[in-house]
């Protein structure tokens, strides 16, 4: 990687394979410099509620046998943060991380962001808020107004489906503007194209569409840089 002067930027995903809600995992990751947290994604209650929706729903699978999941979720039976959110929310302060929203439900969303704010957690991060989380434009907005990015999954975008239309991820970028956009390949699974291929096609098909350069180099650079502390 030294002589391709590439910069690399890991983080954690908190789904059961790291125990969850783990404080102490979070810890470990963000202190081996680790930049960003994402709540639990194919562990999320959420995610795996979708999962069920019907075949397809939920996106992506794994090819080996394991375990079931177990849910999680990060309120407690009075609709509360769990202690250990807050203490991951306290960690993400302190290393000035980016703190993501996974795959968590829009109540849980908010939740944790009203949350991580009132903290002072500087950097939030929506995930593709039209997959699994099912964001409407309002909440989109509101979020974006907490100083959240909306970031989306172009890897959806890239084989142009009748349900994906480029015009529709147009529309999203539009409710928040692309000041306050992100976008992601989300690929990398054995079926997917590669993610360059993939920003390559997708970058392109904004540009045909209308979107300026300006603002689709802000969305995968600029933006992104500025949550990595490049800019």
């Amino acid at each position: 990687l030294d002589g391709l002067r590439l910069q690399v930027f890991g983080g954690i995903a908190l789904n059961g394979t790291v125990g969850g809600l783990n404080p102490r995992a979070v810890e470990l990751s963000l202190r081996m410099g680790g930049k960003i947290v994402w709540f639990p994604t194919m562990s999320s209650r959420a995610h795996i509620e979708h999962h069920t929706r019907g075949p397809g729903s939920g996106f992506p699978t794994s090819t080996l046998t394991l375990m079931p999941e177990e849910p999680i979720t990060v309120l407690d039976g009075d609709g509360k943060l769990k202690p250990e959110v807050h203490q991951i929310i306290e960690l993400i302060r302190e290393e000035d991380a980016i703190l993501a929203s996974g795959h968590l439900s829009p109540p849980e969303i908010f939740a944790v962001f009203e949350a991580a704010r009132a903290a002072g957690v500087q950097k939030l991060v929506v995930q593709h808020p039209d997959f699994v989380i099912d964001l409407s434009h309002e909440e989109a907005g509101r979020l974006a107004s907490m100083g959240a990015y909306i970031e989306h999954s172009i890897g959806m975008y890239a084989r142009e489906r009748d349900d994906r239309p480029i015009g529709r991820l147009q529309e999203w970028i539009e409710v928040v503007g692309a000041d306050q956009t992100t976008l992601g390949s989300d690929v990398g699974q054995a079926t997917s194209p590669s993610p360059a291929d993939t920003f390559r096609r997708v970058t392109q098909l904004l540009v045909e569409h209308g979107t300026h350069e300006n603002d689709v180099r802000k969305m995968v650079a600029g933006n992104p840089g500025g949550l990595l502390g490049l800019n």
